[in-house]
């Protein structure tokens, strides 16, 4: 049960970082002013990419958890968090 409770807590901490990694990501593609002035491919593309992927990749970053599930605990927040920004430039 323990181990339950905290294989949980880790894929909670995990979450939220993978959720931060996702918002800066989106920031920077939607907001920031290097992508807004792009012109090929145009800024509605890299806005695009990051209101699909601000959504789409921690949902799969928390997924590619249950795929290293033996890995040692502690590193289970680490695997969401650094395969956050990989899975946001999937999508599109």
């Amino acid at each position: 049960m323990k181990d339950k409770l905290l294989f949980a807590l880790y894929v909670a901490i995990g979450g939220v970082g993978a959720t931060g990694q996702a918002m800066l990501l989106r920031n920077d593609l939607v907001d920031s002013y290097p992508f807004k002035m792009m012109n090929m491919p145009p800024s509605e593309f890299y806005a695009h990419i990051g209101e699909v992927g601000a959504s789409i990749s921690p949902a799969i970053a928390i997924t590619l958890v249950f795929l290293f599930i033996s890995v040692k605990r502690y590193w289970i927040p680490a695997v969401p968090v650094v395969a956050c920004p990989f899975a946001n430039f999937g999508p599109a």
